[in-house]
C-alpha cells in the first residue's frame, strides 16, 4: 500500500509500431508519453527516445500545500 503522501498517475495511449506504420514519417505515431514524463521528473530530453514497451514507471516529489507528496507516475502503452 502506498503512503498517504502518494499520488498514483496513469498515462495511458496508443502508439503506432513503426513497421506497420503508413505514416510518410515514423516518428508520427509516437505520441511522446514517455517523453513528457521524463522532462518533468528528470529534466531530460531524449530526443532519440525509445518507444515504450508495456510500461514505464517515475516518481516526482512535489510540494502542495505546504506539504511533501510524491507522484508515482505510470506510463502504458495501449493497443487498440
Amino acid at each position: 500500500m502506498l503512503p498517504k503522501s502518494t499520488f498514483k498517475v496513469v498515462m495511458l495511449g496508443e502508439g503506432i509500431p513503426f513497421q506497420s506504420s503508413s505514416l510518410p514519417h515514423p516518428l508520427l505515431g509516437r505520441v511522446g508519453k514517455t517523453s513528457l514524463t521524463t522532462k518533468y521528473c528528470l529534466g531530460q530530453f531524449n530526443e532519440n527516445e525509445e518507444s515504450t514497451i508495456n510500461a514505464s514507471y517515475l516518481q516526482k516529489e512535489i510540494e502542495l500545500g505546504g506539504q511533501k507528496k510524491t507522484l508515482a507516475i505510470w506510463v502504458y502503452h495501449c493497443c487498440a
